[in-house]
């Protein structure tokens, strides 16, 4: 991505320093991206990346709903939040990076990015509610510090090198509409 003269300046001041530590702190040392391994085997020229659409069932819905209306977690947190114990149960890998786009750009900036970084830390002693709490704090930080270029991020950390291709976009949970 290509910055102009103006945005390369941004990165050195006060608040650009302060992202750039949140992001190194919260992502150095990270496994990069929640994989999961396919039940089947992967041709060598077939990509393994696509979309996966989950349809939820009107009475799933109605109890998702009322979940988030009845309390301070939007419904998004709590899909993210449902998305990252799946993966958790299924790879048993504590370290969970997920990505979310950015719903509500910060006010009287430029949008610099389009999606951030969620990594969070889960185990098998937390509880669902612990697991929305810790993933809401987790995404809160995240738009705070959404102003920070994504790649400067993966320039950063060597994300690139890892195995030639870009990582850190490997699994973005949107929601759509329900």
């Amino acid at each position: 991505m290509k910055r102009t003269a103006e945005q390369n300046a941004m990165l050195f001041n006060e608040k650009f320093i302060n992202y750039e530590d949140y992001w190194m702190d919260k992502l150095l040392g990270s496994t990069m991206a929640t994989e999961l391994m396919p039940d089947f085997k992967v041709k060598a020229q077939q990509s393994s990346k696509g979309e996966f659409e989950i349809k939820i069932n009107d009475s799933l819905k109605a109890k998702l709903s009322k979940l988030s209306k009845n309390s301070d977690l939007p419904l998004y947190i709590i899909v993210l939040t449902a998305l990252k114990c799946l993966f958790y149960s299924y790879t048993e890998n504590e370290d969970t990076l997920l990505y979310s786009p950015i719903y509500e750009p910060n006010k009287g900036s430029e949008t610099i990015n389009e999606i951030v970084a969620v990594r969070d830390l889960l185990n098998k002693n937390m509880t669902f509610k612990e697991c929305l709490l810790a993933v809401r704090k987790t995404v809160l930080e995240a738009y705070d510090n959404q102003d920070y270029p994504i790649d400067k991020i993966v320039e950063q950390l060597d994300w690139n090198n890892v195995s030639g291709d870009n990582m850190l976009f490997n699994i973005i949970c949107l929601l759509d509409s329900i």
